[in-house]
């Protein structure tokens, strides 16, 4: 898919009540990416922290999360972690955008209809710059993801405009800007 034919979601003013049904359902919280989410999973296993910089400190060996985006919340802002993630469709459709810092960009639709082609598993390695967005006219998309090892947000990063441009050129950077955090965002520690 060429970047011209990316439509990007509007948010909605309100949630839907079946998005509203959901949240309550599963616990999930506002996420600073956009959507929400809950942890479901902290394994009580620990191993070093394979990763530089953090000499002596511990990280569970894997963590899983629900993640949700809505017409309300539809999108999930550019970011890239350190821990291999290991993301599963529950329900709905959307796409996927990973931009590798090589300048490629990769765009897949998501979801559980593998029959038409969506993917209903893919793994995203650490360091892969990551967006998600509902699909069109979709009321929720809901995955699974399985950060190995552990999430820890010291090891986030949200993408910077500047950056996005230094990576993909200024023409595929405008394209994607909405899929960008607004500085005035507040975070949340997932």
């Amino acid at each position: 898919m060429s970047l011209q034919n990316l439509k990007i979601p509007t948010p909605t003013p309100n949630e839907s009540p079946s998005a509203k049904s959901l949240i309550s359902s599963l616990s999930l919280t506002p996420h600073p990416e956009g959507g929400y989410f809950i942890r479901t999973h902290t394994n009580p296993l620990t191993i070093p922290s394979p990763f530089p910089g953090q000499v002596g400190e511990t990280r569970p060996l894997s963590t899983s999360i629900f993640y949700l985006l809505t017409p309300h919340s539809p999108i999930g802002h550019f970011h890239k972690n350190r821990s291999l993630i290991v993301h599963t469709a529950v329900r709905g459709r959307g796409r996927y955008v990973l931009v590798h810092e090589s300048g490629k960009v990769e765009t897949f639709v998501v979801g559980c209809d593998v029959e038409k082609g969506d993917v209903a598993q893919w793994v995203v390695e650490g360091g892969v710059w990551k967006g998600s967005m509902l699909g069109e006219g979709v009321g929720e998309l809901l995955i699974t993801e399985v950060a190995v090892p552990g999430f820890d947000f010291s090891d986030h990063e949200f993408m910077a405009k500047g950056r996005l441009a230094d990576i993909v050129g200024l023409e595929a950077a405008e394209e994607l800007s909405p899929m960008l955090r607004s500085e005035d965002q507040g975070l949340i520690s997932s």
